[in-house]
């Protein structure tokens, strides 16, 4: 371990359980809205019934198709950084 994680895990483990349990409170939320926010407000957007619309509209909106697509990645990665 380096002298940074060291300390990291210094200071994690010095934090009270109730600490703990708001950061991962604060986190889950973090998660819900963001996910919900890819899905249902951008998805919304972008994904219509028939395949060559959903094309189109990924073409015509693809900042906000990168901007759903980097949300949900580093939602999906999330859990396994912190372990």
């Amino acid at each position: 371990m380096t002298a940074t994680a060291t300390i990291t895990m210094g200071r994690r483990a010095e934090m009270s359980p109730k600490t703990k349990a708001r950061l991962i409170g604060v986190l889950f939320l973090i998660t819900m809205v963001g996910g919900g926010f890819a899905q249902g407000f951008i998805g919304g957007k972008l994904i219509s019934g028939d395949v060559s619309a959903t094309a189109t509209n990924i073409l015509a909106h693809e900042p906000l198709y990168r901007l759903a697509f980097a949300i949900l990645s580093t939602l999906s990665r999330w859990p396994a950084r912190s372990r």
